[in-house]
Protein backbone atom coordinates (compact mmCIF):
# COMPACT_ATOMS: atom_id res chain seq x y z
CA UNK A 1 0.00 0.00 0.00
CA UNK A 2 1.04 3.71 -0.78
CA UNK A 3 0.01 7.05 0.13
CA UNK A 4 1.21 10.33 0.11
CA UNK A 5 -0.75 12.01 3.64
CA UNK A 6 -2.93 14.10 2.44
CA UNK A 7 -6.61 13.91 0.58
CA UNK A 8 -7.52 17.58 -0.74
CA UNK A 9 -4.04 18.49 -2.31
CA UNK A 10 -3.30 17.88 -6.02
CA UNK A 11 -0.26 15.66 -6.82
CA UNK A 12 0.98 12.56 -5.37
CA UNK A 13 -1.97 11.15 -4.99
CA UNK A 14 -2.01 7.60 -4.77
CA UNK A 15 -4.47 4.80 -3.71
CA UNK A 16 -4.34 1.26 -2.52
CA UNK A 17 -5.74 -1.85 -2.57
CA UNK A 18 -6.37 -5.31 -1.48
CA UNK A 19 -6.70 -9.01 -2.49
CA UNK A 20 -6.89 -12.59 -0.77
CA UNK A 21 -4.97 -15.72 -2.21
CA UNK A 22 -5.47 -18.85 -0.89
CA UNK A 23 -3.25 -21.90 -1.73
CA UNK A 24 -3.67 -25.18 -0.75
CA UNK A 25 -1.69 -26.93 2.13
CA UNK A 26 -0.88 -29.75 -0.83
CA UNK A 27 0.21 -29.32 -3.87
CA UNK A 28 -2.54 -30.69 -6.06
CA UNK A 29 -1.54 -33.91 -8.35
CA UNK A 30 -1.31 -33.44 -11.75
CA UNK A 31 -3.53 -35.69 -13.86
CA UNK A 32 -1.49 -37.33 -16.85
CA UNK A 33 -2.69 -37.07 -20.00
CA UNK A 34 -4.42 -40.16 -21.11
CA UNK A 35 -2.58 -41.87 -24.34
CA UNK A 36 -4.83 -42.75 -27.18
CA UNK A 37 -4.96 -46.48 -27.92
CA UNK A 38 -4.87 -47.11 -31.64
CA UNK A 39 -7.36 -48.63 -33.51
CA UNK A 40 -6.23 -51.49 -35.76
CA UNK A 41 -6.77 -51.36 -39.21
CA UNK A 42 -8.64 -54.29 -39.61
CA UNK A 43 -10.62 -55.98 -43.06
CA UNK A 44 -12.15 -58.89 -44.51
CA UNK A 45 -10.25 -59.31 -47.93
CA UNK A 46 -10.42 -62.23 -50.75
CA UNK A 47 -7.35 -63.60 -50.93
CA UNK A 48 -8.22 -66.07 -53.92
CA UNK A 49 -10.20 -66.36 -57.16
CA UNK A 50 -9.76 -70.13 -58.63
CA UNK A 51 -12.38 -70.70 -61.59
CA UNK A 52 -11.89 -74.43 -62.52
CA UNK A 53 -14.60 -77.09 -63.97
CA UNK A 54 -17.99 -76.35 -62.51
CA UNK A 55 -16.90 -74.59 -59.62
CA UNK A 56 -15.68 -70.81 -58.34
CA UNK A 57 -13.99 -70.87 -55.34
CA UNK A 58 -13.44 -67.60 -53.61
CA UNK A 59 -11.30 -67.73 -50.27
CA UNK A 60 -11.78 -64.83 -47.86
CA UNK A 61 -9.14 -63.38 -44.50
CA UNK A 62 -10.64 -62.53 -41.51
CA UNK A 63 -8.40 -59.73 -40.87
CA UNK A 64 -10.99 -58.59 -37.94
CA UNK A 65 -10.51 -59.03 -33.88
CA UNK A 66 -13.68 -61.00 -33.69
CA UNK A 67 -15.29 -64.23 -35.70
CA UNK A 68 -17.68 -62.86 -38.43
CA UNK A 69 -20.77 -65.06 -39.11
CA UNK A 70 -22.12 -64.54 -43.00
CA UNK A 71 -25.50 -63.31 -43.47
CA UNK A 72 -26.30 -63.20 -46.85
CA UNK A 73 -24.92 -63.64 -50.41
CA UNK A 74 -25.44 -62.32 -53.65
CA UNK A 75 -24.07 -63.04 -56.95
CA UNK A 76 -24.29 -63.19 -60.68
CA UNK A 77 -23.02 -65.12 -63.31
CA UNK A 78 -22.94 -65.82 -66.93
CA UNK A 79 -26.36 -67.76 -67.11
CA UNK A 80 -25.86 -69.02 -70.71
CA UNK A 81 -22.19 -70.93 -69.90
CA UNK A 82 -22.59 -71.21 -66.31
CA UNK A 83 -25.84 -72.76 -66.34
CA UNK A 84 -28.10 -72.83 -63.03
CA UNK A 85 -25.76 -72.61 -59.44
CA UNK A 86 -26.41 -75.38 -57.92
CA UNK A 87 -25.22 -75.11 -54.03
CA UNK A 88 -22.70 -73.32 -52.67
CA UNK A 89 -20.59 -74.32 -49.31
CA UNK A 90 -18.43 -72.67 -46.74
CA UNK A 91 -15.57 -75.11 -46.22
CA UNK A 92 -17.43 -78.27 -46.59
CA UNK A 93 -20.17 -77.29 -45.08
CA UNK A 94 -23.17 -77.02 -47.77
CA UNK A 95 -24.78 -73.79 -46.53
CA UNK A 96 -27.07 -73.70 -49.97
CA UNK A 97 -28.59 -76.08 -51.95
CA UNK A 98 -31.39 -74.44 -54.25
CA UNK A 99 -30.99 -75.03 -57.83
CA UNK A 100 -30.94 -72.05 -59.21
CA UNK A 101 -31.12 -69.85 -62.74
CA UNK A 102 -31.67 -66.89 -64.53
CA UNK A 103 -27.93 -65.44 -63.78
CA UNK A 104 -28.26 -64.30 -60.17
CA UNK A 105 -29.12 -64.87 -56.72
CA UNK A 106 -29.42 -62.95 -53.56
CA UNK A 107 -29.35 -65.48 -50.74
CA UNK A 108 -30.25 -65.08 -47.47
CA UNK A 109 -31.77 -68.45 -45.80
CA UNK A 110 -29.27 -70.89 -45.33
CA UNK A 111 -28.76 -74.56 -44.28
CA UNK A 112 -26.71 -75.65 -41.72
CA UNK A 113 -25.58 -74.10 -38.25
CA UNK A 114 -24.16 -70.17 -37.93
CA UNK A 115 -20.99 -72.23 -36.84
CA UNK A 116 -20.70 -73.24 -40.15
CA UNK A 117 -21.00 -70.19 -41.65
CA UNK A 118 -18.64 -68.79 -39.38
CA UNK A 119 -14.87 -67.12 -40.03
CA UNK A 120 -13.14 -67.24 -36.66
CA UNK A 121 -11.02 -64.58 -36.17
CA UNK A 122 -7.69 -64.26 -37.99
CA UNK A 123 -8.66 -67.42 -39.96
CA UNK A 124 -9.21 -67.49 -43.75
CA UNK A 125 -12.18 -69.54 -44.87
CA UNK A 126 -13.24 -70.74 -48.81
CA UNK A 127 -16.49 -70.80 -50.71
CA UNK A 128 -17.78 -72.77 -53.41
CA UNK A 129 -20.02 -71.84 -55.87
CA UNK A 130 -20.74 -75.12 -57.65
CA UNK A 131 -22.99 -74.96 -61.40
CA UNK A 132 -24.66 -77.04 -64.02
CA UNK A 133 -21.86 -76.46 -66.33
CA UNK A 134 -18.42 -75.34 -66.67
CA UNK A 135 -17.90 -72.06 -65.44
CA UNK A 136 -16.68 -69.38 -67.45
CA UNK A 137 -13.66 -68.34 -66.63
CA UNK A 138 -13.46 -64.18 -66.81
CA UNK A 139 -14.21 -63.28 -63.41
CA UNK A 140 -15.13 -59.70 -64.77
CA UNK A 141 -18.64 -61.72 -66.26
CA UNK A 142 -19.61 -62.28 -62.06
CA UNK A 143 -20.71 -59.53 -59.46
CA UNK A 144 -20.60 -60.99 -55.89
CA UNK A 145 -20.75 -59.41 -52.53
CA UNK A 146 -21.08 -61.05 -48.96
CA UNK A 147 -22.94 -59.91 -46.43
CA UNK A 148 -21.00 -60.51 -42.11
CA UNK A 149 -22.34 -59.55 -39.44
CA UNK A 150 -20.36 -56.75 -37.08
CA UNK A 151 -17.83 -56.43 -40.45
CA UNK A 152 -20.82 -55.96 -43.23
CA UNK A 153 -20.25 -55.88 -47.07
CA UNK A 154 -17.30 -57.54 -48.77
CA UNK A 155 -17.34 -57.37 -52.89
CA UNK A 156 -15.86 -60.45 -53.58
CA UNK A 157 -16.49 -60.66 -57.38
CA UNK A 158 -15.24 -59.46 -59.74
Amino acid sequence: MIHDGDQNKAGGDSGQGCTYITMPSVAPTPTPTPTPTPTPITSITVTNKVFSAKTVVITFMNGTASSQVLSSLYITWPQATNGKLQSVKMGANTIFNTSTGGGNATIFTFTGTTAQRTIAAGASQTMTFTFQNNVDTNANDYTGQAKVNQFGPVIYLP
